[in-house]
């Protein structure tokens, strides 16, 4: 009798170890990418925004603008870039303060804006938030 169960204890062990235990597979995250020709700064609060700079991480790529007025926005168009969902950060001064945005990403799903070209909006509310989204 114990040399049966030693046996079967055996012969499970070596089968279990013969198996594959199912691989786990981590998904990928993955940056989605669009195409975007444009970008539109809105101040939405009662004073001017001063030495305006959007700069994109990993890259030389940023954006300058002097001023925008109280409630008002700047906007620009340029040659369409592809954006891969790399961080940006913007950086503003405002009655006589710097302030610098958290770092600002877009993740867009490639297959709802495959065909079409995008401009970046970035809303600086009165308190110092920034809301950014792309249509």
């Amino acid at each position: 009798m114990m040399k049966m169960l030693f046996g079967l204890s055996f012969l499970l062990a070596f089968l279990c170890a013969s198996c594959t235990a199912p691989q786990v597979l981590k998904a990928q995250s993955k940056l989605a990418m669009a195409d975007i020709d444009g970008l539109v700064i809105i101040n939405n609060t009662e004073s001017d925004i001063t030495e305006v700079k959007l700069t994109i991480a990993e890259s030389t790529r940023q954006v300058n603008v002097n001023r925008v007025l109280p409630m008002s926005e700047f906007a620009t168009a340029f040659q369409a870039k592809e954006y891969r969902g790399r961080p940006a950060q913007l950086s503003w001064r405002q009655n006589g303060a710097a302030h610098v945005s958290r770092e600002i990403t877009f993740f867009l799903p490639r297959e709802a804006y495959k065909d079409k070209v995008l401009t970046a909006f970035l809303t600086i509310s009165p308190e110092g938030k920034i809301r950014a989204e792309a249509k």
